[in-house]
């Protein structure tokens, strides 16, 4: 268990609280179920803590680094992960709806059944990740590696797959995915809509 008094909130003052009090610095209890929505840890090593039904949406995670960190149902949603270290994190059943991932790397990560509607992996490494029975509704993969990736049942519904490289992953559905210089499992390019 980590325990960081670092945190700060950047949520807006309840009603109960003073302006003030929303820029304490407040104490996050790194363990299953914890409670730091909105918390800034910028470029911090949490990795291999469990982190299992973490609240930490509207979280400012930059360059953080989570390698092997099990993030099982937590909420990450409109949190800031954006090139962070995440191989082999679990975020099995998470939460990251509206989360920006950009230029992140998830190699070997977890990802089945999160709902990653409206997220922003742009340029993020996903090679090799597990994805099975995601849902990738809306998501910006611009620029995305998902080489050998496993796709089984993942929702591409609207996701913008441009230049993204689908080298090599399995079961991959991109029907409803925008497309245009994308490359496909088998290595062909997809341009329908360019």
């Amino acid at each position: 268990m980590l325990a960081l008094t670092a945190c700060r909130s950047t949520e807006e003052p309840s009603a109960q609280q003073t302006p003030q009090a929303a820029d304490t610095p407040v104490r996050c209890v790194f363990e299953p179920g914890t409670q730091c929505s909105g918390v800034q840890l910028l470029g911090f090593d949490i990795s291999n803590e469990d982190l299992t039904n973490a609240n930490l949406r509207s979280a400012s995670l930059i360059a953080t680094t989570m390698t092997g960190t099990v993030l099982k149902g937590a909420d990450l949603s409109f949190a800031d992960i954006s090139r962070a270290k995440l191989q082999g994190a679990d975020f099995s059943g998470a939460t990251l709806s509206r989360t920006g991932l950009h230029r992140s790397d998830l190699t070997g990560a977890d990802l089945t059944g999160a709902d990653l509607t409206d997220a922003v992996l742009d340029a993020a490494n996903l090679t090799r990740a597990k994805l099975v029975d995601a849902d990738l509704t809306d998501a910006n993969l611009f620029g995305a590696a998902l080489k050998d990736a496993d796709l089984t049942n993942a929702v591409f519904t609207g996701a913008n797959l441009f230049s993204a490289d689908l080298t090599g992953a399995a079961n991959a559905n991109v029907e409803g995915a925008r497309l245009c210089g994308t490359t496909m499992p088998d290595g062909t390019q997809g341009d329908r809509d360019c």
